[in-house]
């Protein structure tokens, strides 16, 4: 992608904060009625005689676009439901798109594909639910939490939630079951080595490494503990998602 057109995307429509789904539905339907229609646009062909809706802005629309580009996630369960404030979005999209036109930056394609890895990224920013039913056992409410986080894995670019959620679940059960002052949390991010510790969690002499995928390397660290009379613990998810020690 040109740098430049990378940047004016970014700074779309303010340069603050990621887009909201609203945004994101009517920004992939104007640009791909931009692509059918040519460019410039003219924002009030795009409006609704009365003024209040975006034509074309609907569910079916939006998740045919997603589903174009791989994504059969819904990107908006109100199915881009207009309004005045996506009238708005309107206007501000068709005029971005029309000012990359006239400088020669309006490359549709890459324009889309920018949009595309921002629905990509919006499952990173939205918490977990959890449905503690009474009539469900515990193992159940744990395998909707990691079922939740490897859709999010497979969905979103940068990051590998269920490895997060497994590492905070069970520095919250250690912290639980011992006195919480014992158990050092730190950031998911933070790597073993090189930070001056040799697990993820030490308590006495056990050390316990937390990981969804057992690696050699996790296995290297285990054979390091030993060396230093530490008792390795390596958790990991069962065959029916549920973290186990190994």
């Amino acid at each position: 992608m040109d740098p430049r057109l990378r940047d004016r995307l970014r700074g779309y429509p303010s340069g603050k904060g990621r887009l909201g789904r609203g945004t994101l539905s009517v920004a992939l339907v104007v640009t791909d009625r931009a692509r059918r229609l040519g460019l410039p646009l003219d924002p009030q062909a795009l409006i609704t005689e009365g003024g209040g809706q975006v034509r074309g802005l609907n569910r079916s629309a939006v998740q045919g676009i997603l589903r174009r580009n791989g994504i059969n996630t819904v990107l908006s369960r109100e199915g881009g439901r207009t309004n005045q404030k996506s009238v708005s979005h309107l206007k501000s999209c068709v005029a971005l798109l029309n000012e990359l036109h006239e400088d020669g930056l309006a490359d549709l394609d890459a324009i889309e594909r920018h949009w595309i890895r921002e629905v990509r990224r919006i499952p990173a920013g939205t918490p977990f639910r959890l449905n503690r039913d009474p009539n469900r056992s515990l193992r159940s409410v744990l395998s909707s939490l990691f079922e939740q986080a490897f859709r999010r894995r497979r969905s979103a670019e940068e990051r590998a939630h269920a490895g997060a959620l497994l590492q905070h679940l069970v520095g919250a059960k250690l912290a639980c079951t011992l006195r919480p002052e014992i158990v050092r949390h730190r950031g998911y991010a933070t790597a073993d080595t090189g930070a001056g510790r040799a697990c993820d969690f030490a308590v006495g002499d056990t050390a316990f490494h937390v990981t969804t995928a057992p690696s050699e390397a996790v296995i290297e660290r285990c054979r390091d503990n030993l060396e230093m009379a530490l008792r390795p613990v390596l958790i990991t998810l069962g065959v029916s998602g549920i973290p186990c020690a190994r």
